[in-house]
């Protein structure tokens, strides 16, 4: 990222720096006053929904942030706008709606106007003020956009829980019969449009697959991040939407979908493994599935072939955010402070048994146990892995091997551990007559 401050780079993403002042080698030349007051970085894009306050119509669009090219001058302009991609049409009233940043005295306002609604600056509640409880947990609203501290009835706003990386929306304002409601723009906006109605009036099943007819999610995640897992071999490979697909390099595509009247959007997985049994969509707008971005899982059962046994094809859909790859953030994990990792995880294993090879397993992060776990076969029977942070014990099982959980000293940065260990069982080292053999399984990035 090109330093902050510089006339190119006003708005950068992700940050969460606090407003930086001006000091003998920052002059007001080289910061503009809403740096100074209000955040170093925003988000680069937003998105603002719009509702009805009985929630019955609603309209979203994608907002971008302004830099002008006099904000380093000494003319720059009172305030930052954000600027939006048209007007909203919400139940077939066209509104427009902007949405600016505001130095005054140095206190820094976040200020919603429409002219279509007869809102201004001066209007109850229609500037929120952004001071040094904005910038922190559980706010964060530099890096988000959410406001969680204002009052009722004008602005109130949701806890998007604590971290940088917290789902949910950002700041909402309800003004005279509308709500609007902004959120950080890592993410594509979902717009609703008019319910299907046959010639009387009346509303129908509407099948066609869209984005822009959910009432559960207003916006969601550009990319995303699919792992696959199975006793053939664990993947992780990215994608980012196109229209309403992520389409994965393995031909695998996950689709927001829509096939009811009641305005509920899908995720839907259309596999990479065609032999396999029929997925289920997943409703959004559930506890994991929530925008803008949502978790779904989906299983497929694969017939026997040679020597591969009827196995199930585990697949998980992550959304992201604007980065086009697949690493998961942990906390508390290591104690340099770590916190990125990658999806998938390594392991080399060898075994005494004679008849058996020394194979890798890839390990393929498991949001629902917090573990990285990886499936393979060992001397012809199925055998599953899994490690959690920090690292320093391995959860075997491979029946008819009886199940073991080594312990092991590692390394964080990078993930380095190795396990040596005993197990035992009549088969567990395929036709070979040894049943207790030694194994080591190697674990790395």
């Amino acid at each position: 990222m090109v330093a902050k401050g510089s006339g190119k780079t006003c708005c950068c993403n992700g940050c969460e720096e606090p407003p930086q002042p001006n000091t003998a080698n920052i002059t007001p030349i080289e910061r503009s006053s809403w740096q100074t007051n209000c955040c170093a970085c925003l988000p680069k894009t937003a998105c603002l929904k719009v509702l009805t306050n009985d929630f019955l119509y609603s309209d979203t669009l994608t907002y971008s942030l302004y830099c002008p090219t006099t904000a380093y001058g000494l003319n720059e302009p009172v305030y930052m706008p954000i600027t939006s991609s048209g007007k909203f049409l919400v139940n077939g009233v066209a509104i427009d709606v902007a949405v600016h940043f505001e130095v005054a005295d140095g206190v820094c306002q976040m200020c919603l106007t429409s002219t279509a609604l007869a809102i201004t600056k001066t209007t109850y509640g229609a500037c929120v003020t952004i001071d040094d409880a904005a910038r922190v947990s559980p706010n964060f609203f530099c890096s988000r956009l959410s406001k969680t501290d204002a009052v009722e009835p004008f602005g109130t706003d949701r806890n998007l829980g604590q971290g940088p990386t917290s789902d949910g929306i950002g700041t909402r304002w309800t003004i005279g019969d509308y709500t609007f409601v902004l959120s950080r723009g890592d993410n594509i906006a979902i717009t609703p449009r008019p319910n299907c109605l046959d010639s009387y009036g009346n509303q129908v099943i509407d099948t066609k697959g869209i984005k822009d007819k959910c009432c559960n999610c207003s916006c969601i995640a550009r990319c995303a991040c699919l792992t696959k897992r199975s006793i053939t071999g664990t993947t992780s490979e990215p994608a980012c939407l196109v229209g309403s697909d992520w389409t994965f390099p393995s031909g695998a595509v996950v689709s927001i979908t829509s096939t009811a009247y009641d305005r509920t959007c899908y995720l839907a997985l259309s596999p990479d493994e065609t032999r396999g049994s029929a997925t289920l969509p997943v409703a959004l707008g559930g506890v994991e599935t929530k925008c803008p971005r949502p978790i779904a899982r989906w299983g497929t059962t694969i017939p026997s072939a040679g020597a591969i046994p009827s196995h199930v094809v585990y697949y998980e859909f992550q959304a992201s955010g604007c980065d086009n790859a697949c690493t998961v953030d942990v906390g508390n994990c290591c104690a340099d402070g770590r916190t990125s990792f990658p999806r998938i995880l390594h392991a080399d294993v060898t075994t005494t048994c004679p008849d058996c090879p020394t194979f890798t397993v890839n390990l393929a992060w498991d949001s629902v146990d917090n573990v990285w776990r990886g499936d393979s076969l060992m001397c012809g029977h199925p055998i599953t892995l899994a490690i959690a942070c920090p690292f320093t014990t391995l959860f075997f099982s491979a029946d008819p091997c009886v199940a073991a959980t080594p312990t092991a000293t590692a390394t964080c940065l990078p993930i380095s551990a190795v396990f040596t260990f005993a197990t035992s069982g009549i088969g567990c080292c395929g036709g070979s007559s040894l049943i207790s053999p030694t194994i080591t399984v190697t674990i790395y990035e």
